[in-house]
């Protein structure tokens, strides 16, 4: 009858059970008990449960007493082998070492004497592997995601809590895995007994020196392994040898040219230096001149300025003999000479928007003063808004009874607003002067009425500068600060028309559909001037300076509120691509300066130069006489502030008025001191006809604007500050240019190419005239979201022929053969002649052969210089 032993070790969450035979087996229970360690304690007996059992029980479950293997790999062979030991105190040594450490293999038998190995890892007997870096002895639960060992994720970015087994050997490891990092002195068999030949050598040039000890004088490429390789489809064939590439490899063609590209790279570093160095003296020069410049102009009209306003001032204080009745004699008698230019100019316009006159309001547009104080009238009309006083009204029943029926709906935010909002912060800098309170007030107007355009059509994409646009809008048809219902709804129509008809190609989710425009532009251009195209195309192959006009209609690049206000005039009188041409009129206009920069050497400023404008003249008409002389000279006063020096010079002597500055009404004709004609293109008879809605002015008298085009004069300039360097081109001049462009090359030219670059919806091509004809506002909106229907992908736009185009080569004719023969004769019958001349001496007859022969001999040449 045998006693049986049963003890159970609770170890955190693992329970072990063993059972053995009491006698003769206390010593290997308390051995196997003894190398349990609690994390608690580290040298103290887990905690037992002993229950002791009568009866032939046979042997009791073993569980500690299960044999650890070790399976051990040769990496070079790549063999390995698993060893199971009956003796547990043979493996005993690798017992509290961690995973990666080397253990001796002496302790573990006489056949393993002299090995090193070192533990790579293992797992338990419940089949947990073993974790590098888990400093534990036992089993633990971790959450382990992708990247960590022992762990697989079937899922992007799972992760999941498991169970493994820590890095520290114990007796509850199963199988033990070993590398061996020394052989001994006996093989172990399956393991070391192989010895596998080395096949290949070295490649790495240092590594071929440390293979066969060389030093760095010899030459790796003696050394290099070769191997001998026989073909396997020809078997008789000779044997030939193999050899690998030597890397890092240097040889002198390498050394020499590593130095050429370092010299190569030091003379490009001094070179960008030297230019760096030519290219600040240049700018400090020309900032130096042009600051010498400012300041004599500057000293100039200072000292112009003062003696003028002394002598105004002597002359004011000294004539109170001057009554009110000499200046109404002189008021009536200039009344009876000049008529009302703006009041014929605005009778005219009003006249042709009644008649739906289209032709003249063109025609009307490019003359100096524009549409004047009649935009009210006629940008609505030529942007298709109803402006009529009974067509407002009927819109107005029409809105009320909408709101009476249904309730209103709620306004959704745009994606743009915090855009508009920081764009519309800097509207109004130039234009116009008034107090920073009105300006503020005119910012959240500009706000409201962007944000109205945006949320009415969300399928629109706000960019920088459409404030610039709208901005333009609300200064000519809105100038007051209070909110008028009327005009106001005429703002927002024309707000909203000018969006989707004219502006709408740009306000896409990209700005693809302007590159079309900017195709176009660049094909005009070589159609006007090829020589210029070649200049601008060779730093810019691609116009992409003229982004700007094409976008923001030139409201965002002018100074003045006057200017925009009559390029505006000339755009909405004509079709969406006029744009286009007004672009080509104002490059056209620099031709003489482009040439210039590049002969300087600073086409890098070409860019910068082309996308400015020149010093541009409003060209404006001159006020009604009855208001410019509504007020009698008593109520002028003296104040040097406030004095106008045209007024006052009127009120003297006829030799002064004289000598005063007159405004012209018609533009001046270019001359070569002012500005030259880019392009001389024939008129059509359009604009040879005499403009009778304008009749000549021979005198004006300067006074202050009206107060109905107060927001449409530019602002008060600094008589102090340089403009540019270049003549004033009055605007007229350049709208007038752009005018005869589109006669001569008109956008269906076929050089032009407008339905192979711009799709059926894009608004150069949907824009009509007729207000019956042209596409709707939400078919309009649909249309900004098709951008591969609004332009057309370039396929060979780049390839142009070189303008001008090349000479064919003189055909080998007898007309080829003229110039040589023309020589010939040139050269040949003078000599003849001399001879001749000689013959007739008696004295030279006897030379008359070798004449003879000398001259045969000159024609030969002759004839063989024209062959």
């Amino acid at each position: 009858m045998h006693r049986v032993l049963r003890a159970m070790i609770e170890h955190y969450n693992c329970t072990y059970e063993f059972g053995c035979e009491l006698e003769g087996l206390e010593g290997e229970v308390d051995d196997q008990l003894a190398t349990q360690r609690t994390p608690e304690a580290n040298c103290t007996h887990p905690t037992l449960k002993l229950d002791v059992q009568g009866g032939d029980q046979g042997r009791a479950d073993k569980s500690l007493s299960d044999k650890m293997k070790l399976n051990i790999a040769n990496p070079a062979t790549g063999e390995q082998k698993t060893i199971d030991f009956d003796d547990e105190k043979r493996y005993r040594i690798f017992y509290e070492k961690r995973i990666a450490q080397e253990v001796p293999g002496d302790s573990i038998g006489d056949e393993f004497k002299g090995y090193v190995f070192r533990i790579t890892g293992g797992n338990d007997k419940q089949g947990f592997p073993m974790k590098q870096g888990v400093l534990l002895p036992y089993r633990v639960r971790l959450l382990l995601s992708d990247g960590h060992s022992c762990y697989r994720p079937r899922r992007t970015g799972e992760r999941k809590r498991k169970s493994v087994r820590g890095c520290i050997v114990g007796p509850d490891i199963a199988v033990l895995s070993l590398v061996i990092v020394k052989q001994g002195d006996a093989p172990l068999p399956g393991l070391t007994e192989n010895v596998l030949p080395k096949r290949l050598g070295p490649k790495r040039a240092t590594k071929i020196r440390k293979f066969f000890n060389l030093g760095k004088e010899d030459d790796v490429r003696k050394f290099v392994v070769r191997r001998e390789v026989q073909s396997k489809k020809k078997p008789e064939a000779k044997p030939y040898t193999k050899a690998p590439k030597i890397q890092r490899l240097v040889t002198p063609l390498r050394l020499q040219r590593r130095r050429h590209l370092r010299a190569v790279k030091r003379k490009r570093i001094e070179s960008a230096k030297e230019q760096k160095t030519e290219f600040d003296e240049l700018v400090a020069k020309r900032v130096a001149e042009k600051k010498q410049k400012i300041a004599a102009k500057a000293s100039q009209k200072k000292a112009a300025t003062t003696t003028a306003l002394n002598m105004t001032l002597e002359k004011t204080i000294h004539q109170d003999s001057f009554t009110k009745e000499t200046y109404d004699e002189k008021h009536s008698a200039q009344k009876s000479i000049e008529p009302s230019a703006r009041a014929a100019r605005d009778r005219a316009i009003r006249e042709a928007v009644a008649n739906k006159d289209w032709y003249s309001l063109k025609e009307l547009s490019n003359q100096p003063g524009g549409f004047q104080n009649a935009r009210s009238v006629a940008w609505p009309f030529l942007l298709h808004v109803m402006s009529t006083q009974e067509e407002v009204c009927k819109l107005n029943e029409g809105v009320e009874n909408n709101q009476d029926s249904q309730p209103s709906p709620k306004t959704v935010s745009h994606r743009d607003e915090r855009q508009v909002s920081l764009d519309t912060n800097r509207a109004f800098v130039h234009y116009p002067v008034e107090s920073q309170q009105r300006k503020d007030k005119r910012k959240k107007q500009l706000t409201e009425l962007i944000l109205g355009v945006l949320q009415q059509c969300p399928q629109l994409s706000y960019f920088q500068g459409y404030h610039d646009i709208l901005s333009t809008l609300q200064l000519t048809l809105h100038p007051s600060l209070e909110k008028d219902e009327e005009a106001w709804h005429l703002l927002q129509e024309c707000a909203l028309k000018i969006t989707l008809h004219r502006a709408r190609d740009a306000m896409g989710v990209g700005l693809e559909p302007l590159t079309g425009q900017l195709r176009i532009l660049r094909r005009l251009i070589r159609l006007a001037d090829p020589e210029l195209a070649i200049l601008i195309e060779e730093t810019s192959p691609l116009p992409y300076w003229a982004i700007s006009p094409l976008m923001t209609l030139y409201t965002h690049d002018l100074p003045t509120l006057a200017l925009a206000q009559r390029v505006m005039d000339w755009i909405l009188a004509r079709p969406p691509h006029a744009v286009i041409y007004l672009v080509t009129a104002f490059v056209l206009q620099k031709k003489e300066e482009i040439q210039k920069l590049i002969d300087d050497g600073d086409d890098g400023m070409m860019h910068s130069f082309l996308s400015s404008l020149p010093e541009l003249e409003a060209d404006e008409l001159p006020d009604d006489p009855v208001n410019a002389h509504a007020h009698p000279s008593s109520d002028l006063t003296l104040d040097s502030s406030t004095i106008n020096l045209g007024s006052l010079q009127d009120l003297g002597s006829s030799e002064d008025t004289s000598q005063s500055p007159v405004p012209s009404v018609e533009p001046p004709p270019y001359t070569e001191k002012s500005a030259s004609e880019p392009v001389e293109l024939p008129l059509d008879e359009s604009h040879d006809a005499p403009n009778l809605v304008n009749p000549p002015v021979d005198h004006v008298i300067c006074t202050p604007p009206s107060p109905a085009s107060s927001l449409s004069s530019p602002p008060p300039q600094d008589p102090f500050v340089d403009h540019g360097d270049g003549p004033t081109v009055p605007l007229s001049q350049i709208l007038q240019s752009a005018d005869r462009l589109r006669t001569r090359y008109p956008i269906s030219h076929k050089k032009l190419r407008l339905d192979e670059t711009l799709g059926p919806q894009s608004m150069l091509r949907t824009w009509s005239e007729d207000p019956d004809q042209i596409i709707g506002d939400e078919k309009a909106e649909e249309y900004v979201l098709a951008t591969d229907q609004i332009v057309y992908p370039d396929m060979d736009d780049d390839v142009f022929e070189p303008y001008p185009p090349s000479l064919d080569k003189p055909s080998d004719t007898r007309l080829a053969r003229l110039p040589k023969l023309n020589m010939a004769f040139t050269f040949g019958l003078p000599v003849v002649a001399v001879m001749l001349a000689l013959a007739s001496s008696p004295t030279t007859r006897a030379q008359a052969k070798q004449g003879t022969a000398f001259v045969y001999n000159f024609a030969e040449v002759g004839f063989g210089l024209m062959l």
